[in-house]
């Protein structure tokens, strides 16, 4: 029953990744049919970050609160009503409003299924299933990469995401059915919200707190920039690569994002006492490797490299997924791990949504006037500017641990 019902909560977060990474391979579709530049396309990809971080908070207290099985039923209604409205989407007010709508659920599902993890298997198992937590976003993730890139060249992307919100709608139905209270009644939901609300004020006074949230923000702002908004826009426009070749850079970091997660999840339970230092070498590298992306320098690869580059960045990413969620856990309870992730999440989505708009501006900034069948084309320079960009951004993870 605790593995079919995590599962279960795994498959909606499949769904969650896939909308937060689908946009930077239907970018240039979306910029047609919209008839708008990246800038405006980061606006609507902000859109997503702005709901996603304004219900990051309440999603923690939430599922603390409510518990996760009231949480997940509202999170895939309004994920799939929120797919069915940005499939009609004919501007970008609607596009972005959808986005939200599509957020707010979203928002919902990773800390449920943290939680879920910790109410039902093993403290001794948590670095595990926190990592395989991940491996669950990131199959969602590589979904929408190639997977998706075919799909839409045969259907289009408004006809994918329909069939999207269908299968939102059948995980609802499932979930509403099989979805169940913890082994103690008064683990799932009912702490006082004055209780929660205390201990959030407490959080945010305690400088390891923030020391977490410098290397979550680190990890993930660069991460979901590249994999869910310009990793194909770069390799298609900086490197020239076909839309399904550049999807293959991405998949690989994907691939490389789902094994690290699991890899690093083992590794942290079985032989990690602290994971300060481990926390702070994978930043550092990560440093490295975005810079080496970067077109001034990536051009004088093969793709062969580049597709390792990406591989690599992908697993360690991966990996600091269950450090960060073992120093989440070290530091609260199970009973407030919700409102824990609420912290750390709202504080980077709402530098996501910040960011993402200055990202489209950056390559706008460097455009030279260049357009290929409707779509801006965007020159190495800019996008080099932007992965420098991401790496200032991922300094946040070197400065964390410390």
């Amino acid at each position: 029953g605790a593995w079919c019902m995590w599962s279960l909560v795994g498959l909606a977060y499949v769904f969650v990744f896939f909308q937060r990474v689908a946009p930077q391979t239907i970018a240039d579709r979306l910029m047609a049919d919209l008839g708008v530049g990246a800038t405006q396309i980061g606006m609507v990809t902000a859109a997503y970050f702005y709901g996603y971080m304004v219900m990051q908070l309440p999603a923690g207290v939430i599922v603390d609160r409510w518990g996760v099985r009231r949480a997940v039923l509202m999170s895939l209604m309004a994920s799939s009503l929120g797919s069915v409205w940005f499939a009609q989407a004919s501007a970008v007010p609607t596009a972005s409003t959808a986005r939200v709508l599509i957020a707010l659920g979203d928002a919902l599902i990773f800390t449920s299924l943290i939680k879920l993890s910790a109410q039902w298997f093993p403290a001794s198992r948590f670095g595990l299933m926190s990592g395989l937590a991940q491996l669950w976003g990131y199959l969602g993730g590589l979904l929408a990469t190639m997977p998706l890139a075919v799909m839409v060249s045969y259907v289009g992307w408004r006809s994918a995401f329909r069939l999207l919100a269908y299968m939102l709608i059948a995980t609802f139905i499932l979930a509403l059915v099989f979805l169940r209270q913890p082994p103690s009644p008064l683990a799932d939901g009912g702490r006082r919200l004055s209780a929660i609300l205390r201990d959030a004020a407490r959080a945010l006074r305690r400088l390891a707190t923030w020391g977490q949230v410098l290397t979550f923000v680190g990890t993930y702002l660069s991460t979901v920039s590249l994999s869910g908004v310009w990793g194909v826009p770069l390799f298609m426009q900086a490197y020239g690569l076909s839309r399904a070749a550049a999807s293959v850079q991405m998949f690989a970091f994907m691939a490389g994002y789902a094994s690290g997660s699991v890899v690093l999840g083992y590794v942290v339970d079985a032989h990690l006492s602290s994971v300060r230092k481990p926390l702070l070498v994978i930043g550092l590298v990560r440093l490295g490797l975005l810079l080496a992306i970067a077109p001034v320098i990536g051009t004088h690869l093969s793709i062969g490299l580049l597709m390792g580059a990406m591989g690599v960045l992908g697993f360690i990413g991966g990996g600091m997924q269950p450090l960060i969620m073992t120093s989440v856990k070290q530091l609260f309870t199970s009973d407030r791990i919700g409102t824990a992730l609420g912290i750390n999440t709202t504080i980077a989505n709402l530098v996501g949504a910040i960011i993402q708009p200055l990202l489209g501006g950056i390559l706008g900034y460097y455009w030279a006037g260049a357009w290929v069948d409707g779509v801006r084309l965007y020159t190495p320079e800019g996008y080099t500017w932007l992965l420098v960009a991401l790496a200032v951004l991922s300094l946040g993870a070197v400065v964390g641990p410390l």
